[in-house]
């Protein structure tokens, strides 16, 4: 069962709400046991561990 967490981040339970310092970048997310958001700071760990090069994207870049 999916607990929503109103404005706090799914990752790092900060609050995302408007006044926090967390409310810009936030983004709608859920996972197996919460509805909510994350936050910019917990948004960018997950930009960095996407953005490792694989052999599709370095294939995708040989050919332009």
């Amino acid at each position: 069962m999916v607990k929503d967490i109103g404005n706090k981040c799914i990752k790092c339970f900060e609050d995302t709400s408007f006044g926090s310092g967390r409310f810009v970048n936030r983004i709608i997310a859920s996972d197996d046991d919460y509805d909510g958001y994350i936050c910019p700071n917990c948004s960018l760990e997950e930009e960095e561990y996407f953005d490792e090069e694989t052999d599709e994207f370095k294939y995708k870049e040989e050919e332009e």
